[in-house]
């Protein structure tokens, strides 16, 4: 680590993780690389539904979405992606997300 940041590789690397690992549950998934991070969907259609902006937190151990509490261990790709998923079904009235109720 440098400037107390996550090293670049490994951010990319989680966060690269992590997007397929939204993928497969069926979430719409973007990496954004202005500023590492992904913007998911609750569909693929990115126009439907909510949005969760996910990054890495300057100490590179936890994904961080939303505000400081919501936020899991970067140890844990699965469980992070099962919670985002939680969270961006949880934003639209009425809607579930496949494959997260686990």
């Amino acid at each position: 680590m440098s400037n107390g940041r996550a090293d670049p590789d490994r951010e990319l690397r989680l966060l690269s993780e992590l997007c397929r690992s939204l993928a497969r549950l069926g979430l719409g998934v973007q990496i954004r690389d202005a500023r590492p991070g992904l913007t998911v969907t609750r569909s693929r259609d990115a126009a439907e539904g909510s949005t969760a902006y996910v990054t890495l937190s300057p100490s590179g151990t936890r994904f961080v979405w939303r505000r400081v509490d919501d936020n899991h261990p970067a140890s844990d790709i699965e469980g992070a992606a099962q919670r985002i998923a939680v969270f961006v079904g949880e934003q639209a009235p009425g809607a579930g997300v496949q494959g997260a109720g686990s």
